[in-house]
Order: C-alpha cells, then structure tokens, then sequence
C-alpha cells in the first residue's frame, strides 16, 4: 500500500533562511561554550607545532564569528560569550608572545 505524500520543494530561499536562522541560533547559543572550552584546551597544552596550528585556528573561529555576527547583524550581547575578558585576554597574550618570539628570532 502505497501512501500519498505531498513533495514538497524547497527552493534556494528557503535553503538560505534555515541556514541563516542555524547560524544565528549556534552564534547565540552554542559559539560562547565552544570558544571558551577552546581556550582552556590551548591553556592545558604545551607549545608544539600542533598547537601553533591550533592557536591559529582558534583566531579563525573568532574570526568566522566577527564576520558573520556583523552580516547578519547579531547584537553584541548575543555574542558576548565569545568576546569575554578571559578570551580578550588569551588573544592579546598569545599576540605579545608571538611578538616576544619573532624579536628573539631575528
């Protein structure tokens, strides 16, 4: 027995709303939780080329959030989280070191 289902189609719209409306919603609500574990993970781990790569990463992550919090014109205290004191702080000593460490080596 074969059951009638109505097809229904989606179209490039409806495709850009969802996206648009996941990604306010994971900004918001999951982004803040992910930066700061983030963070405590690089804290915990000894330099190596591994974690070069992960400090650059996590600057990228940041980064996705500026750009799209900005596009999609998400309010500051929505994003908060990501933009906390400690995440600040994490990002302008890691920049200084960076510093220290290109001025030793040249």
């Amino acid at each position: 027995m074969k059951k009638n289902r109505e097809q229904s189609k989606v179209d490039d719209e409806d495709v850009s709303s969802l996206l648009t409306e996941f990604t306010i919603c994971f900004i918001t609500h999951g982004y803040g939780n992910l930066i700061q574990n983030l963070r405590l993970k690089l804290m915990s781990q000894k330099p190596s080329s591994t974690f070069i790569n992960m400090n650059s990463c996590f600057l990228r992550i940041i980064l996705f959030c500026i750009i799209f919090a900005d596009y999609l014109e998400v309010k500051l205290p929505e994003v908060e989280p990501v933009f906390s004191p400690e995440i600040m702080s994490y990002i302008v000593f890691e920049g200084l070191q960076t510093f220290e460490n290109l001025g030793i080596e040249s």
